[in-house]
């Protein structure tokens, strides 16, 4: 029933002739969604079942009872509302109780990488049906498996598409991998520099509040500046330094000593004010001053 209708596995038991079991599936669209109870069971996806198998899905998998899993020689266990993302692709085995229950959502590759760029990482990773944006997967997939095709809510891609955000806000990381797939490196690189240019004179910045303007987290503002060989500290003084240099050439501030020009560009020490000038622009600050002219 299994391998007819949703994925092909080979599946063992204690005593067969005492086994049960009960499948219900709903087409949604293109999410294939199944609804598996009854006795206690282990199965396995094994290369032959992967040989034999039709064209590459991700299935979500959300248990409502506990049930051990085991994919790229990890094996986790799942609590009653934790969800699985399994790749059709890979061998993976799990055991299940007796009386168990598991809700699947079968789909299509171009949903999940839509909204999660690098799904495999996601792949067998636990995620947490109890709390945060897991638990709110965990209750959609609920909903998902009691709805009929010919009364929906909504359209079938506007599903689609919550299943795919919500997958991405529950798996850790994958918001933000989301957000760089949106979004160029260009343009992320864009709103950091931007970010910087406003707020370089502030002493003791850090990247975290630069990354908190531009939405995104530090490490992927660290991700997307080394992608460009670049670092936020040689960003932040160069930001600085182009302030200091547009102040010491503007008459306004003549009546400022140096040093009141390097603090007012962000620099809190005089000498590495100095040495910083000299390495840009090839002149320490005061002789910059006079050459003005």
């Amino acid at each position: 029933m299994v391998r007819k209708n949703l994925i092909c596995v080979t599946t063992y038991c204690d005593d067969p002739r005492d086994f049960i079991t009960d499948m219900q599936m709903t087409q949604l669209g293109r999410l294939r969604i199944a609804s598996i109870g009854g006795s206690a069971k282990q199965s396995a996806r094994t290369s032959q079942n992967i040989k034999a198998s039709g064209d590459r899905a991700f299935h979500l998998v959300s248990g409502r009872t506990g049930w051990d899993f085991q994919c790229k020689e990890q094996r986790i266990k799942l609590n009653s509302t934790d969800l699985v993302l399994i790749d059709t692709e890979l061998e993976y085995a799990s055991q299940l109780p007796d009386a168990f229950r598991n809700h699947t959502i079968s789909i299509p590759p171009d949903v999940v990488r839509k909204w999660l760029p690098d799904p495999d990482r996601a792949v067998g990773m636990r995620l947490e049906g109890d709390n945060g944006w897991g638990r709110v997967l965990s209750a959609y997939v609920d909903q998902l498996i009691h709805l009929d095709e010919a009364q929906l809510p909504l359209p079938v891609a506007v599903l689609e598409d919550h299943l795919g955000a919500l997958i991405t806000l529950a798996v850790p990381g994958g918001a933000e991998d989301s957000v760089i797939k949106k979004s160029t490196h260009e343009d992320l690189r864009n709103r950091i520099v931007e970010s910087l240019r406003q707020r370089c004179t502030e002493p003791g910045l850090t990247a975290a509040q630069v990354a908190a303007d531009a939405r995104i987290s530090p490490r992927t503002l660290h991700r997307v500046l080394s992608a460009g060989k670049e670092t936020f500290g040689t960003l932040l003084i160069a930001a600085r330094s182009d302030v200091a240099y547009r102040l010491l050439l503007s008459p306004q501030f003549d009546a400022f000593i140096i040093a009141d020009i390097g603090f007012r560009a962000g620099f809190a020490d005089e000498s590495h004010f100095s040495r910083t000038m000299r390495a840009r622009y090839g002149y320490p600050p005061a002789q910059l001053r006079r050459m003005r002219s």
